[in-house]
């Protein structure tokens, strides 16, 4: 055949015209901060799922006694695949029934001797297969090399998305090859303001007093650059439990549709 033929193809209008089916999904991320794990801080995050019922929870620092209780609490609800099990803090991928997880894959960091690494798993919903990974990259500021390397490394997998705690500062991405290949689902959603911080020393009751009050956006949401994903909506939980909130990180939520 012609490489610059065009063909045109008759279409019978008898035949009904079936539009694509949209799949909309909500994703909440969010540092459990299992290192200061507490019965209130575990209360307060199975009452902020059962709340809001996210379709996926991606998880970082994940006690081993809270995924103890999330299994537990919502075996007739979620599917759940976790990081190292044995970890101080783990990480931990739940998605609700009737969605399904297939593949789970935990890859530790080489630069990392705290467990960190990258999750990774399929999700089938509604007839779509959807790549889901979740990490928690290097803290402090003397870290910074270290984490490069690991959002580096992050960002050649072939997940569709990624969100966790990242401890980026916008210094440390290389924004020519962000942005070849990913969104960040906050900047799309217009970069509000007041869902910018996600640890955040003026809001969080459970972070220490600072002079200074430090804010920071840690924790993100990056979608593949795909036209099968539309990113409807981003914002924060900031809720509290008995007067305090149940860890020192806000969650986010995404919702998308996937066409």
């Amino acid at each position: 055949m012609n490489p610059y033929m065009v063909v045109y193809k008759h279409m019978d209008s008898s035949i009904p015209h079936h539009p694509p089916v949209h799949v909309d999904i909500s994703v909440m991320s969010w540092n459990a901060s299992g290192l200061n794990y507490s019965a209130v801080m575990l209360a307060g995050l199975k009452q902020t799922i059962r709340e809001h019922s996210p379709t996926v929870i991606l998880l970082q620092e994940v006690h081993p006694e809270q995924q103890v209780a999330l299994r537990s609490s919502f075996a007739s609800t979620y599917v759940f695949a976790a990081g190292d099990h044995y970890a101080t803090h783990s990480l931990l991928i739940g998605v609700r029934s009737p969605a399904n997880l297939y593949n789970a894959v935990f890859s530790p960091f080489v630069t990392s001797t705290d467990s960190r690494g990258i999750l990774s798993a399929l999700m089938q919903c509604s007839g779509k297969s959807i790549k889901l990974t979740t990490t928690h990259l290097e803290s402090g500021l003397d870290a910074s090399p270290i984490r490069r390397e690991q959002f580096a490394e992050l960002l050649q997998t072939d997940a569709h998305l990624i969100a966790g705690d990242f401890n980026i500062r916008e210094a440390e991405i290389d924004r020519h090859t962000f942005n070849q290949h990913w969104r960040d689902a906050w900047v799309v959603r217009g970069q509000d303001e007041t869902r910018r911080y996600t640890w955040d020393a003026h809001k969080n009751s459970r972070i220490p007093a600072f002079e200074r009050k430090p804010r920071f956006r840690f924790d993100r949401c990056f979608i593949r650059k795909d036209d099968a994903f539309e990113i409807l909506d981003f914002r924060l939980i900031m809720s509290t439990f008995k007067e305090t909130h149940p860890s020192d990180h806000f969650a986010l939520i995404v919702s998308l549709r996937l066409r």
